[in-house]
């Protein structure tokens, strides 16, 4: 990371976001000779005024500096400087990260795949928002495992060279005074030749000897090697291919070796308490102990081997001790001078191929295929995101409009109306702005208006084969409308010179006369409980709207439901049945008391009021319960919201193009 100084992060300052800038395409480099506390919270812009200053702002201060000058602050001291590609640009941001989060995030960013199961080949991948500081990361990283290769296969050479010289030079003592001793008993005696059996006798125990003196070379190689384990720390790298052939000893040194490197490796970046050294080091000291009871193993393997071949060297000897004693001793001279000779042309020749492995060292790894950027981002993914804008942009309207419709619990439309019952629908009725109970009037062609003509139609449609004189309205609960649907329907049906009668058996709560300039000093309650009163005293005309009459509540009672029951409400409603057309009864609302089913022998049919966003709709279940209950029952939503007949009705007829004037429109 410091080679390529990535702790030092350059962002160019953008309207939405800062775009990270790297090697090539930055202009200037900040380098940090001491670093505070607060430098890694700290965010520097730099804005160049010139080729000679430029403006520095910190959290601070903002101050104008000359480049190559040391700033000093309180979360550091540096340098600002250009770099060769230096050019005005807009303002650069400065951060500083710290070495070990960026360590992670490179690490968890570094993708490392084997190409397939077969092969030793690697793919090494990484993602970051700049495809040249990616590119100059994995180069290095390749860069830095070789060199770390290599130099780990020269330590282990050179440690070999240096064990080898020291052996060496106490070689060369031994050899030294052995070949004086040979020089003094030769100049001191003169040697004879022996004889043919003793000449035998000496080329078997010369084949012996050397037995024995290959023997005494293991073992010597055997004891200086456990000499340097022993006088080592335990920190050192046990030299390798001395000879001693012996696969569980080379596997031993080899895992220590490997351990001792990857050890070394870990204290570049960690201390000595580190829980991954502590455990290495159990490792190594492990390793150690199975290294030394190897090494005593064959140590006595081939201290057996030596006492047999010195057994059969005594044998041999026994039988040519009639070769004179000099000869004998000169014998022996050089046996000693030849297993001195032996190793010493042994370790030479390790040394010479230690040596040239040193010289000849060359990574085990190669690259294949140079370090190369995707032209195509990988993420954040331009399909996706638009994708994702689309359904969101879709989904989430459909999502909303759908849960609004879950949470509503009241009636919406004639569609939640048919989830729920099977009941005819008669019709809809828009909201009503104009003020008072009656809107639909002889002249009157508003949209409301139609509405209710339209309803007409369809209740002379529905009831076509009854004699639909007498029709009951009442809804669930109070607040729903019926009263202005009667007043409404009965204007509608009277414009078609039918004569038509409303009567307002809400007696808990008459609200029918509210706007019809009506008095209620006679009416329902008067006729039931006086006897007296006879039904022309009872009925009364709508101002202005011919054929219509209303029949008020009377005086309010404390027993309605019982005067319901009498027999008096048959004969009115009969005696009317003779007199007019159309019989409306205003009933109360059947989700609240029951007076309308008492009301119900004396109707044709029935018309339930709905209101949109004001009926509940398990309210719709009592209607399915009540259904029943009475007879030919249709469905009217009102107060819906209506688009279809907007600005229908206004002015619609025909026109006298001579005389300009409007026809009698026909109702």
């Amino acid at each position: 990371m410091s080679e390529l100084s990535l702790n030092t992060l350059y962002y160019l300052d953008g309207s939405f976001k800062d775009t990270e800038i790297f090697g090539k395409d930055v202009p200037i480099r900040v380098i940090f000779e001491k670093e505070g506390p607060s430098l890694y919270g700290e965010e520097l812009i730099i804005q160049i005024n010139d080729g000679q200053t430029f403006t520095l702002k910190d959290n601070t201060t903002a101050s104008k500096y000359k480049f190559g000058q040391t700033i000093r602050r309180n979360y550091g001291e540096f340098t600002v400087i250009k770099s060769e590609n230096f050019h005005n640009t807009s303002p650069i941001k400065v951060k500083v990260a710290k070495s070990s989060s960026l360590a992670g995030s490179i690490r968890a960013s570094l993708v490392i795949n084997s190409v397939s199961e077969d092969t030793d080949v690697l793919k090494l991948s990484l993602q970051t928002p700049v495809p040249q500081k990616g590119v100059a990361i994995l180069n290095k990283l390749i860069e830095v495992a070789n060199k770390e290769e290599l130099e780990d296969k020269n330590r282990i050479a050179n440690n070999t060279i240096k064990f080898i010289d020291e052996r060496l030079k106490f070689l060369t003592q031994d050899l030294t005074g052995v070949e004086k001793s040979v020089e003094a008993l030769k100049q001191q005696n003169t040697l004879t030749d022996v004889g043919s059996n003793a000449q035998m006798y000496l080329e078997k125990s010369g084949a012996s000897s050397q037995q024995l003196a290959d023997a005494e070379i293991q073992l010597n190689v055997l004891q200086s090697l456990e000499r340097y384990i022993n006088q080592s720390n335990g920190r050192e790298l046990v030299p390798s291919s001395l000879g001693i052939q012996d696969v569980t000893l080379s596997g031993l040194i080899s895992k220590y070796n490997e351990l001792q490197l990857e050890r070394q490796r870990i204290l570049r970046t960690a201390q000595e308490g580190n829980p991954v050294v502590t455990n290495i080091d159990q490792q190594l000291t492990g390793l150690q102990g199975s290294i030394r009871e190897n090494l005593n193993n064959i140590r006595r393997s081939l201290e057996i081997t030596r006492n047999n071949y010195r057994a059969n060297t005594s044998e041999f000897e026994s039988k040519i001790r009639t070769v004179p004693s000099v000869e004998r001793e000169l014998q022996q001279i050089q046996r000693d001078q030849s297993v001195k000779q032996n190793l010493y042309l042994y370790l030479l020749q390790k040394r010479e191929e230690s040596s040239l492995a040193l010289a000849a060292t060359v990574n085990n790894s190669r690259i294949i295929e140079n370090v190369n950027v995707n032209p195509i981002p990988v993420s954040p993914k331009k399909q996706l995101i638009y994708l994702c804008a689309f359904v969101i942009g879709i989904g989430l309207p459909v999502v909303g409009i759908y849960t609004k419709d879950l949470l509503n619990n009241k009636v919406q439309g004639t569609r939640d109306i048919s989830q729920y019952t099977d009941i005819k629908i008669l019709g809809e009725i828009s909201h009503s702005e104009v003020k008072g109970n009656l809107v639909v009037k002889p002249n009157s062609r508003t949209t409301i208006s139609e509405l209710f003509r339209l309803i007409r139609t369809n209740l002379n449609f529905y009831t076509a084969d009854i004699n639909n004189k007498v029709i009951l309205v009442t809804s669930t609960m109070s607040g729903e409308g019926k009263t202005f649907f009667c007043a409404n329907l009965g204007s509608t049906l009277a414009l078609t010179n039918k004569k038509v009668v409303i009567l307002e058996f809400d007696l808990r709560s008459p609200k029918l006369l509210d706007g019809l300039e009506v008095s209620n000093n006679v009416g329902i309650t008067n006729f039931i409980m006086e006897a007296d009163t006879s039904i022309e005293e009872l009925v009364k005309p709508i101002n202005g709207t011919p054929n219509l009459y209303v029949i008020a509540a009377g005086e309010v009672t404390t027993n309605p439901s019982e005067l319901l029951l009498h027999e008096r409400v048959g004969r009115l409603i009969a005696e009317l049945r003779e007199s007019f057309d159309y019989i409306i009864l205003d009933t109360s609302p059947v989700g609240q008391v029951a007076d309308a089913f008492s009301l119900v022998p004396y109707t044709d049919s029935s018309i339930y009021l709905i209101r949109h966003n004001y009926t509940l709709k398990n309210h719709l279940q009592i209607l399915n319960e009540m259904s029943e209950r009475l007879k030919n029952p249709m469905i009217v939503l009102n107060d819906a919201e209506i688009n279809n007949y907007n600005g229908y009705g206004y002015g619609y007829g025909y026109i006298n193009n001579n005389s300009n004037k409007k026809l009698k429109l026909i109702g």
